[in-house]
């Protein structure tokens, strides 16, 4: 395996909601792209896990907010995106975060860690 980003790596969570921030202004929630790139183009899948920054699990499941796992990689290139939600659809805290990749391909399992940090805003 060639490499694991997350891009941005820095990100306000929700993936197309409005959130008010401690200001009182208002931002739109985006995602974060993590990019699966292998050494050779080689076929598979990937799946990622996200841990907040006192490694507990908080994200390994596909649900209606978040597709991640059993994502194709094709000719060497897989793409994820994480919006930011727990496995419960609920908004993570702003923090650090891991993102575990796990990327499966011809029978082999290959994981591979970046980090990503969600930006502060208004929990309500």
């Amino acid at each position: 395996m060639s490499k694991v980003e997350a891009s941005p790596s820095v990100f306000y969570p929700g993936g197309g909601e409005e959130l008010e921030l401690k200001e009182g202004k208002k931002v739109v929630g985006g995602r974060t792209i993590i990019q699966v790139v292998l050494s050779q183009n080689k076929s598979g899948t990937a799946s990622i896990k996200i841990y907040n920054s006192a490694d507990k699990l908080v994200a390994d499941k596909n649900t209606s907010k978040n597709y991640i796992v059993e994502q194709p990689i094709t000719n060497g290139i897989g793409i994820i995106a994480w919006s930011g939600f727990d496995n419960e659809e609920k908004l993570v805290p702003p923090g650090i975060y891991i993102i575990r990749a796990e990327i499966n391909v011809d029978g082999t399992t290959y994981v591979k860690n970046t980090t990503v940090v969600v930006k502060s805003y208004k929990i309500k």
